[in-house]
């Protein structure tokens, strides 16, 4: 690593995808709405299943109208298999998870979960580790390494990057350069956001990866690092970077062969770190003063304006401009949505409340509105799919 920007990035995005954990949320509550376009109600059922049997719940909810006008009439919990320790669920436009636990020493494993199938991503020989970080239609990101202890700690030896598809593993080339802090991320078209560590520049950069090809996008100003850290399908990259003289971060949008400084909203904030971009050019992710992390506002960037959406976390927005990331609670952090004006525990929709889950984080939203994350149930840490069902 060329800079401490990535040590304090990575140490951001661990608290952001922890399993839970204690906090003040001084955000007034969310409501149970998780609709918010019109005052319409739809009484209706809730389904609760597991990939590995179990119990079925049925509970009446209530839900609004959403912005697209369809309204839900009813939702389903499904129990995607283990989650322990840091690491996201991921999720693809036609409902495929993908689920990374990271434990201590570098360990890490990573399965998809698929129409209530398990498939672990492995690799045989020396690479020991799996980590994933992004999932499309067809298609996983990962890396695979082993951990080496040192004098100094652990490091990762024998790297590779690769995608996983139909049962395939295929190296990718030309990844030398490629440094995966704090996150890498994907798009339906097989591009990768990655930050990059170039020969020939003092400093970590961001970075493009497309058919084989690294593109250096540059730093937000010269000599400082830029780190990527989420694009859209059309290939536009978003992320953050230090500016001279000043211990801002500001966010920035790749976009047209050209990087634009967004700011950091105010100067009542530190940072903008990006989290996630969709094909309509909205941006999310969190706003925040250092040493105050658990304590920031989630963003929203639309039409060229930054808008402050409260307290909380946001990892990933569809293109409906549905937003899903987590609060942190007095006694326990849970996941919530963020639509259009209203957010929503998602621990009040009937469906989960039935159930026995509790929802702490959610990671991924797609654009039927699924949306994947980590909770509890049982006692146990597990991985959660919840799936509206439309009338």
């Amino acid at each position: 690593m060329k800079n401490a920007l990535l040590g304090v990035a990575l140490a951001g995005f661990l608290v952001a995808c922890g399993t839970g954990g204690e906090g003040t949320d001084n955000t007034p509550a969310p409501t149970s709405s998780a609709n918010p376009s019109n005052g319409s109600t739809t009484s209706a059922t809730t389904t609760t299943t597991s990939l590995f049997g179990g119990t079925t719940t049925t509970a009446s909810i209530t839900t609004t109208t959403v912005n697209s006008g369809t309204a839900p009439v009813s939702w389903t919990i499904t129990d995607l298999g283990p989650k322990s320790g840091n690491g996201a669920v991921y999720l693809s436009q036609n409902g495929r998870a993908l689920v990374v636990n990271l434990g201590n020493a570098l360990a890490a494993e990573t399965y998809v979960a698929d129409n209530g199938t398990i498939v672990p991503i492995t690799r045989e020989g020396q690479y020991t580790q799996v980590e994933g970080y992004g999932i499309n239609d067809s298609q996983v990101l990962a890396r695979s390494y082993t951990p080496t202890f040192t004098p100094g700690g652990v490091t990762s030896t024998n790297v590779k990057y690769f995608i996983y598809s139909n049962g395939q593993i295929n190296d990718l080339s030309g990844t030398e350069n490629f440094n995966p802090f704090p996150t890498m991320a994907m798009n339906n078209t097989g591009q990768i956001a990655v930050s990059a560590d170039f020969p020939d520049q003092q400093t970590t950069t961001a970075g493009l990866y497309s058919n084989g090809l690294l593109k250096n996008l540059g730093s937000l100003e010269e000599n400082q690092p830029t780190l990527s850290t989420a694009l859209n399908d059309k290939g536009e990259v978003v992320g953050y970077g230090s500016l001279r003289g000043s211990s801002k971060q500001a966010a920035f949008l790749y976009s047209q062969g050209k990087m634009s400084n967004l700011g950091y909203y105010s100067e009542s904030y530190d940072f903008a770190h990006p989290t996630a971009i969709n094909n309509a050019g909205q941006i999310t992710g969190q706003i925040a003063q250092w040493g105050s992390e658990t304590t920031g506002h989630v963003f929203l960037y639309s039409a060229g304006q930054m808008k402050d959406l409260g307290t909380g976390f946001a990892f990933a927005i569809n293109n409906r401009g549905q937003i899903v990331g987590k609060r942190i609670g007095t006694s326990i952090d849970f996941a919530v949505l963020y639509d259009g004006n209203q957010v929503t525990d998602l621990n009040t929709l009937p469906a989960v409340a039935a159930s026995g889950w509790h929802l702490y984080s959610a990671t991924a939203i797609n654009d039927r509105g699924q949306i994947a994350g980590t909770g509890t149930i049982n006692g146990k840490g597990r991985a959660f799919l919840l799936t509206p069902v439309y009338k």
